[in-house]
């Protein structure tokens, strides 16, 4: 596990100690499905506002590099993007937006993707399965998978 990793765990489990959350604030830790027999972990900070059913979410993300896949390595890469979330419930949500990433690689290739989102929030802690990739409107389509568990504070 790389040290973006055991530091995003290590935090989030400080906020869940923490006591009671500040709205709107949410920071995420997760792993990306592996490619090629290499898996990776990512960070995120998000915000996601106010409104009941139909809120946006404003995300900033790291995901770590891979050592070696078939068409060799993947740097780190960082990323921002908007999503609208559907609350189908207090508790289940689903999501769609744009996002921007800071290279163009052989996993996100492009500068522009899309990313959309299936999941589950109680109080503090919310736990999703995303996908971040260009929809094959520029060179190769990988995109990443991950489940990434998020703490509001």
């Amino acid at each position: 596990m790389s040290k973006v990793a055991i530091a995003g765990v290590v935090l989030i489990g400080t906020l869940v100690a923490a006591g009671s959350a500040h709205a709107g604030w949410e920071l995420g830790v997760g792993g990306a499905q592996k490619i090629d027999g290499e898996a990776t972990w990512l960070t995120t900070v998000s915000y996601v506002t106010p409104e009941k059913r139909f809120p946006w979410e404003l995300m900033a993300g790291y995901i770590d590099g891979r050592g070696s896949i078939d068409s060799g390595s993947v740097p780190d890469q960082y990323f921002i993007g908007a999503s609208k979330r559907y609350n189908f419930t207090d508790n289940f949500y689903a999501s769609f937006g744009v996002a921007l990433n800071d290279r163009d690689t052989d996993v996100l290739s492009g500068h522009v993707q899309f990313q959309s989102a299936l999941g589950w929030h109680y109080q503090r802690v919310g736990l999703s399965i995303r996908h971040l990739s260009n929809a094959s409107i520029e060179g190769r389509n990988r995109g990443e998978t991950f489940l990434l568990l998020q703490v509001a504070f």
